[in-house]
């Protein structure tokens, strides 16, 4: 199992000569972190990027973070406890330049999840054709974005469709089929000797438009349409009301997976890491598991104890948003 800690420290406070920007040893560097640690523990799944330089008597206080309580928090603090002002120049993600349109819909088959913006950056995770995702800012063609696990991570804008709460919400609704073979070629005819429109994977979401023959008719989030053979998806209401998590159906789903390689950061089956194996297996079973393995380790307790709110380890938001399925 992974247990790595997704990025390296997101308090930053870097101290450079004539830079103004306080160093952690500073009291406001370290009512900082103390802030940082208390409610964005885990920087896989929330943003807290906070700088801090002096003016006059007081401090310009800048960054980014993903909740506007924890600005309030975190000012509060620096004001309470230092008896200085804290001027506010920090941005709650999302970013507002980005408008209405702060949601994304997967358009390619596998779409990968970068560590930082830029093609050969640390892959660190995946997510799938037809799944959403939440943009919370945009650098050099590449959206930051939270996903329905609450992982975070940096995507090509060429690999989903940007869309807003409106056209998301369309999409939820529409009847859609999954892919239930572990791989599906789309057509563009119901023929075998048609071209190929793209290749989905297990797990992958469609639009369903209806049936030709032994072919359902399939339409991607950016309208393309196909066909899948009827063997490879399902209904994907019904799929999901008949999963079970018994130890017999676990076992079956991974029995499934043998020989696809090992791929660091993978969660789909082009290739698995060790918890992308097993977020899947269950992911499978109509339950979401967090990303990596030092996450996933708790998440039963977060679970049987009610939810993610009443765990203190990490900022209080559950990532599916109360959802026990993955996908809405």
């Amino acid at each position: 199992m992974r247990a790595y800690i997704y990025g390296i420290a997101i308090i930053v406070l870097a101290a450079a000569a004539g830079s103004g920007v306080r160093a952690n040893d500073d009291p406001a560097g370290r009512i900082i972190r103390s802030v940082g640690q208390r409610v964005a523990a885990d920087p896989r799944l929330t943003v807290f990027e906070i700088h801090a330089r002096t003016s006059g008597n007081g401090y310009v206080v800048f960054g980014k973070v993903e909740d506007l309580s924890v600005k309030e928090i975190l000012l509060d603090t620096l004001r309470r406890d230092l008896r200085v002002d804290a001027i506010d120049s920090i941005t709650v993600l999302p970013d507002p330049v980005l408008g209405p349109d702060t949601l994304g819909i997967i358009r390619i088959p596998v779409a990968d999840v970068r560590r930082t913006p830029g093609v050969r950056k640390e892959l660190v995770s995946q997510a799938l054709l037809g799944t959403d995702v939440k943009l919370l800012e945009r650098v050099k063609g590449f959206y930051r974005v939270r996903m329905r696990d609450g992982y975070h991570g940096w995507i090509s804008e060429k690999s989903l469709r940007v869309v807003d709460s409106a056209a998301l919400a369309a999409w939820r609704d529409s009847r859609r089929v999954i892919v239930t073979d572990l791989y599906c070629t789309i057509r563009s005819k119901p023929d075998t000797a048609s071209s190929t429109v793209c290749r989905a994977v297990l797990g992958s979401l469609l639009k369903y438009r209806g049936t030709r023959g032994g072919w359902t008719d399939v339409e991607r989030p950016d309208s393309t349409r196909g066909y899948a053979d009827n063997a490879s998806v399902r209904d994907y209401r019904s799929w999901l009301a008949e999963r079970s998590r018994t130890p017999a159906s676990l076992e079956k789903t991974a029995v499934r997976f043998l020989g696809i390689p090992y791929l660091w950061g993978g969660t789909s089956v082009r290739g698995f890491d060790c918890s992308g194996f097993t977020q899947t297996v269950y992911r499978w079973s109509g339950r979401e598991l967090l990303r990596d393995a030092s996450e996933t380790r708790r998440s039963g307790v977060f679970w049987a104890e009610g939810g993610w709110e009443k765990s203190g380890t990490y900022h209080p938001r559950r990532p599916l948003d109360g959802r026990d399925a993955v996908y809405p």
